[in-house]
């Protein structure tokens, strides 16, 4: 054998090994990207409440909150915008967006700009409406009692 064909021979196994390579990388990504959960999987169990007003509301994967009726959340207090905010629950957790109210939304106390994570047991304000944010089992073991 020739170095010619040693040669050939070497660069013919580097290209095969390459795009072996390459399809094996291709096939990784599409099955990965077809084993996404889809929102169905997703343990959506939390609500919106507040005892004292006995206001008690269950969330879904998206909610829209504020005073227009077309909202999932409709809350009727003068404080409330239109459209106050929404909470959705995107890639495993809750996220809480103020869509520029005019009264603010309030996360324990802190104002939202934007975008924030909650979690259970945080308190809420939009506008003068406050309601906590809590697991939707609360509500029955609540019942029991």
């Amino acid at each position: 054998m020739t170095s010619a064909t040693a040669l050939f021979l070497v660069r013919v196994l580097l290209v095969l090994a390459l795009y072996s390579f390459i399809a094996f990388s291709l096939l990784i990504l599409w099955k990965d990207s077809r084993n996404k959960p889809s929102e169905d999987q997703y343990p959506i169990e939390a609500r919106l409440y507040n005892d004292e007003t006995a206001m008690d509301f269950t969330l879904t994967a998206e909610n829209s909150i504020g005073r227009a009726i077309d909202n999932s959340i409709c809350l009727s207090d003068e404080t409330v915008s239109a459209y106050h905010a929404r909470i959705s629950y995107p890639h495993h957790q809750w996220i809480l967006e103020d869509l520029n109210s005019k009264n603010g939304t309030h996360v324990n106390g802190i104002p939202v700009d934007g975008s924030l994570v909650i979690t259970y047991g945080d308190v809420i304000e939009f506008g003068k409406v406050i309601l906590a944010f809590s697991h939707q089992t609360t509500l029955s073991t609540q019942e029991e009692e």
